[in-house]
């Protein structure tokens, strides 16, 4: 839209509005309906664990993923089994801020075991404290 158009928009919105004030209508105002208590608060968990993730749950490497696939995204939060009131619950977290939903956990995993399956040993090396069983 063009900034021409823009101001003609804002003319014509601005003499509808003169227009209807100087018709004498008199407008009455409908009561305020407020939505029960309950609307306002949604369930939220202060912490719960990924699943699949339970045992990384303070793992540097898990951490900073989640810190990077998780902060300031739109995520949608599934709690596969319920849970009893001291029982910390295990969910599965979704971004869904782009077109695919991308598995928050999935990816955490994956990342870990990037970070902690790389192979030290090098090609050409003979390394003789290794035991296969």
């Amino acid at each position: 839209m063009l900034v021409k158009d823009v101001t003609t928009v804002q003319m014509k919105f601005a003499n509808g509005c003169a227009i209807f004030c100087k018709s004498g209508v008199t407008l009455i105002p409908a009561p305020l309906v407020l939505p029960p208590p309950s609307f306002l608060f949604f369930p939220s968990f202060s912490a719960f664990l990924l699943t699949g993730l339970e045992a990384f749950s303070s793992s540097p490497q898990v951490l900073s993923s989640l810190d990077m696939l998780a902060v300031g995204k739109i995520l949608l939060m599934e709690t596969l089994e319920p849970c009893q009131p001291n029982e910390m619950p295990v969910a599965m977290l979704y971004d869904t801020s782009q077109n695919d939903d991308i598995n928050i956990n999935s990816a955490c995993l994956k990342n870990l075991q990037d970070k902690t399956m790389n192979n030290p040993l090098n090609v050409r090396m003979v390394e003789l404290t290794v035991c296969l069983i």
